[in-house]
């Protein structure tokens, strides 16, 4: 896949994926409805298509289903310190 999807914290989504824009990503958020999940997913990839298709895939699932969680947890990669210094960049 030319796109992945990293569970964040709700707190930091947007400034990480401003960071992450600014070095030549494209990313997109995906927020649960319940505002107390401290977490959140963002998706970056270097192909525009790819995370276009995959924020897609992540609403319809997400949709579909009334556990945000449980609709992503399959897809979700646990690396944020990989993408933590991207808020800072």
């Amino acid at each position: 896949s030319n796109a992945s999807i990293y569970a964040v914290p709700r707190d930091d989504i947007y400034d990480i994926q401003a960071g992450a824009i600014k070095v030549g990503f494209y990313a997109r958020v995906v927020l649960g409805k319940d505002t107390s999940d401290p977490q959140g997913l963002l998706i970056l990839g270097r192909n525009k298509a790819a995370v276009k298709r995959l924020h897609e895939q992540l609403e319809v699932e997400h949709k579909q289903s009334t556990n945000f969680r449980a609709a992503t947890a399959g897809a979700v990669v646990g690396a944020v310190s990989t993408f933590a210094g991207l808020a800072f960049a």
